[in-house]
């Protein structure tokens, strides 16, 4: 039977048999905040209104679409191919600098032959964002 011994060995001690054995010890990190999560928050409503247009079997728009090659400019939804658009319109948009290349964006848009529906967190809750979706994306509808 072994016998137990009562080692007691100094930090110093510790990390002088760690060295030597060549033993790599690792410490757990913090968890990080990693994008995902940061993305899941961030396109929350965009996700929300696809969820809708899926619900209501209309098209699934494309998330986060870059319409232009030379811009950076991006729709929060996009029919790509009937050049309808949406964007959310958050409390964002009322600072300056975002409301003057918002409207920037706006203009270019039109230029290149897009149609953009403009809801806000709360139609889309309420339900109002996909009733002018749907009327959006089927013209016989409108009123």
């Amino acid at each position: 039977m072994a016998a137990r011994h009562n080692l007691r060995l100094s930090e110093a001690q510790l990390a002088e048999i760690i060295r030597r054995s060549k033993v790599r010890v690792v410490t757990p990190s913090p968890e990080p905040k990693t994008k995902s999560r940061v993305l899941t928050k961030k396109y929350a409503f965009e996700r929300k209104l696809q969820q809708h247009c899926e619900a209501e079997r209309l098209r699934v728009p494309v998330l986060e679409y870059k319409f232009l090659k030379d811009r950076k400019f991006r729709f929060d939804l996009a029919w790509v191919d009937l050049k309808i658009a949406c964007e959310i319109d958050g409390m964002v948009h009322r600072i300056k600098k975002q409301w003057l290349s918002d409207m920037e964006k706006m203009n270019l848009a039109r230029e290149n032959g897009w149609s953009v529906v403009h809801v806000t967190p709360k139609m889309i809750s309420t339900g109002q964002a996909i009733a002018l979706i749907r009327r959006a994306l089927n013209p016989q509808e409108r009123p």
